[in-house]
């Protein structure tokens, strides 16, 4: 169960990496689901949701770069 739920979390991350420039609020959904998903499925915070709370992060700062630079063009 572990590795499964591990797999779909990676795997949600990197198409919300990938979506980031052909459409960036269906990515910005992703990336704020993914941990809120994972923390209910867990039960609780703990150790092993950190790094996917912190590439969640990561991607809504990358998007949100992302639409002021559109906006700037």
């Amino acid at each position: 169960m572990g590795w499964l739920l591990a797999i779909v979390t990676i795997a949600a991350l990197i198409l919300a990496v990938y979506l980031l420039d052909k459409k960036p609020t269906l990515s910005l959904v992703i990336a704020i689901l993914t941990p809120v998903v994972l923390w209910l499925v867990l039960g609780r915070f703990g150790g092993e949701i950190v790094f996917t709370l912190f590439a969640a992060i990561f991607i809504i700062v990358m998007n949100l770069l992302n639409r002021s630079k559109m906006e700037d063009d």
